[in-house]
């Protein structure tokens, strides 16, 4: 059968650029493979004066022709628009020739719908791109707005749009009649021969994939228009020949709950619902209100993959997860929430355990979890006193009913770790320059029973500042013994010089920045500062073991 032509438009362009006669030599003496030409005017001319101009070398040309074809062949109707570009530069007696088709294809027999685009360098092709049975964004919309731009780039001249408006507009609205009158022909052949209504407008794309799936046998709910994004490969639908079971079956998702918000939810939130399938399972899945799954907006298919949570989550874990997405709140700052305790434990060695209830509190546990992990980032810190003071500090002290062992805290582990174990904000103290930071401990040096005590460099003195057990509860009376030994230790070690102020070392999380500070009396300063400037990011002065979580 020859092919049918059922509507078709052409037009073409031609501009020239003219040479100068002269150009600035010492503007141009730098190397060049071809000489830099300096154009003198430009101009779009008709077929007659480019035969004129043809031969002459002083001009470049550039010859453009668009063309709008809607044929039918045998079983198929096609839509495509071919651009070809013809251009010669200044000196050149041969033309460099590019061709770019984009296309529309429906087959009546196999009921498959092909669009795409080619490009060719002179007949070579160097670009290719197909889509199969694709109605959305991603296909038949994206097509069919290429071909909008490429006509209208080449029939309207933009300069000429600044220059008269009038004829701007003209031309604005021919490129809108030729679109519209080969993409009605295209539709209407195609509901001629299937006996549908795909009248064009607002929504072709949806009508187009009711078509689709009604040729093939599928059945469809009630707001299939809303998946015609989505991508569902053409023989799960005919294994199915049910959308919603072949879109649960290529998606991997399972479950009565699922296939009912389907039928029932016009725009669903599957960014939230696919992370709570996969990552909570099904059985927590079920806990969540259907109504937080309802989206205000249409969400496309690339919102079904699945954000990385490398750790698996405990039952407990899913269980506060279920109370946060069921307050409503945003699944970025869940998951955000979720990553900060994977990276405290992964990198910190620090295990935060969720304890919100609702979302005030859920509000105030992410912000106190970022402020930890930022803690955390600043950099990883060492800090000494002196070559032999830290060991005569870490002496045990003998106590009435068991020993009481100091620890020095140093590094920002160590740091971290008391602050975990004490649940205050001790981990802020790591990086000042007028303290050092004991735990003394009761019974052994990894008991968890605790004091956290701050000794403050004077001039002359060692001052213990505070002394709190854990959530800066005030101690009781049977550590008043082991802290008055403690503090006549500093006291002597600071007058013998073998106590020193603090020296630090601050190095970056990957190691390529090493910052090493000393603290020193200044002026008349009463307390030490560092030698040099220390970025902290401190916001504040923490004057206690401010409580944080």
């Amino acid at each position: 059968m020859n092919q049918n032509p059922i509507y078709e438009y052409s037009y073409d362009k031609f501009v020239v650029n003219k040479a100068a006669d002269s150009m600035d030599i010492f503007e141009h003496a730098t190397r060049r493979k071809r000489a830099k030409w300096e154009i003198e005017s430009s101009k779009t001319i008709d077929a007659d004066e480019l035969k004129k101009l043809y031969g002459n070398l002083m001009y470049s040309v550039n010859v453009q022709n668009v063309t709008v074809s809607c044929t039918e062949k045998d079983d198929k109707v096609s839509l495509k628009v071919f651009y070809t570009l013809r251009n010669r530069g200044f000196g050149n007696r041969f033309f460099r020739i590019r061709r770019n088709i984009i296309f529309l294809s429906y087959n009546l027999k196999t009921n498959n719908f092909y669009c795409g685009e080619i490009n060719k360098k002179n007949k070579q092709v160097i670009q290719k791109k197909m889509y199969c049975n694709r109605f959305g964004d991603v296909g038949l919309r994206n097509i069919l707005l290429r071909m909008r731009n490429l006509v209208k780039n080449i029939i309207i001249d933009e300069r000429q749009i600044h220059t008269d408006f009038i004829i701007g507009g003209k031309k604005e609205q021919q490129v809108k009649d030729i679109i519209l009158e080969s993409t009605k022909a295209f539709f209407q052949r195609i509901s001629e021969k299937t006996n549908c209504d795909l009248t064009v407008g607002y929504g072709i794309s949806e009508k187009f994939f009711k078509l689709y799936l009604e040729k093939n046998g599928v059945k469809y709910h009630d707001y299939v228009g809303e998946y015609v994004d989505w991508s569902v490969p053409k023989s799960k639908l005919k294994k199915h020949k049910n959308y919603v079971d072949a879109f649960m079956s290529h998606y991997n998702l399972r479950g009565k709950k699922i296939k009912k918000y389907m039928n029932q939810i016009k725009n669903i939130d599957w960014y939230k619902l696919n992370w709570s399938y996969f990552k909570l399972g099904i059985d927590y899945f079920n806990r969540i209100d259907p109504k937080v799954l309802e989206s205000k907006e249409k969400t496309y298919s690339y919102y079904h993959q699945v954000p990385k949570v490398e750790d698996d989550l405990s039952n407990i874990e899913k269980s506060k997860i279920v109370i946060a997405i069921n307050t409503g709140m945003n699944m970025a700052t869940i998951i955000e929430h979720l990553d900060i305790i994977r990276k405290l434990k992964k990198h910190y060695q620090h295990d935060f355990k969720m304890r919100f209830t609702d979302l005030d509190s859920f509000n105030q546990e992410h912000y106190e979890l970022s402020e930890l992990y930022m803690t955390y980032r600043k950099g990883l810190v060492t800090r000494s006193y002196g070559d032999f003071a830290e060991e005569q500090i870490q002496d045990s002290i003998m106590g009435f009913n068991s020993d009481y062992y100091p620890v020095v805290l140093k590094t920002s582990f160590e740091f971290n770790q008391e602050s975990q174990v004490q649940t205050n904000c001790v981990r802020g103290y790591v990086e000042k320059p007028n303290c050092i930071i004991i735990s003394l401990r009761s019974g052994s040096k990894n008991s968890t029973e605790r004091a956290t005590i701050e000794y403050r460099f004077r001039r002359n003195e060692m001052v213990r500042v505070q002394s709190l057990g854990k959530f800066n509860k005030q101690l009781d009376t049977t550590w008043n013994v082991p802290m008055e030994i403690l503090d006549k230790r500093l006291s002597q070690l600071w007058k013998k010089n073998t106590l020193t102020t603090p020296r630090m070392k601050k190095e970056s999380m990957n190691g390529l920045h090493v910052e090493n500070v000393k603290s020193v009396f200044i002026d008349s300063h009463t307390e030490p500062v560092w030698d040099k400037t220390v970025d902290n990011n401190h916001d504040d002065e923490n004057l206690f073991f401010d409580f944080v979580g």
